[in-house]
């Protein structure tokens, strides 16, 4: 087995990120829906008419609380623009935009790090690059905007 690199586990843990997201999505809609359904069962079969206003703002409250994480993991995930792709931590890497050819790279937490952001409306795809690329396409990228 190699054992992976610093840049590699910083590529799997950004990626990771996303994947959770997707699943802490999908978990909460689970979650939701069985609580809706047996709020709606007991509300419906088992409970007097005297707690079914209870139920009912025990429902409404669940659907707030439903709604407010869906709109936070959605807004986080998808309309984050011009993002840098720091995980925490400190560590070296370097990476490129793969949709706008954006720059990011150095030491993460410590610093310094260097950055040519091209598009600030974009959300990056960020994927890793070895130091020497970074460099020669940084040179290249400041020369073109002297």
């Amino acid at each position: 087995m190699t054992e992976l690199s610093l840049e590699e586990m910083m590529r799997y843990m950004i990626e990771g990120k996303r994947q959770t997201l997707y699943v802490t999505l999908a978990f909460f809609s689970i979650v939701f829906g069985v609580i809706c359904l047996l709020l709606f069962v007991l509300k419906n079969y088992f409970i007097t008419e005297d707690y079914k206003i209870v139920v009912n703002i025990i429902l409404v409250l669940f659907t707030v609380i439903y709604l407010f994480f869906v709109g936070y993991i959605l807004y986080n995930h998808r309309y984050a623009k011009n993002r840098t792709p720091y995980g925490g931590g400190i560590y070296k890497a370097y990476y490129k935009c793969a949709q706008c050819k954006s720059l990011h790279g150095g030491i993460y937490g410590k610093g310094p790090t260097k950055s040519i952001i091209l598009d600030k409306e974009c959300v990056h795809k960020w994927s890793a690059i070895d130091s020497k690329m970074f460099d020669k396409i940084y040179q290249l990228q400041i020369k073109n905007e002297n």
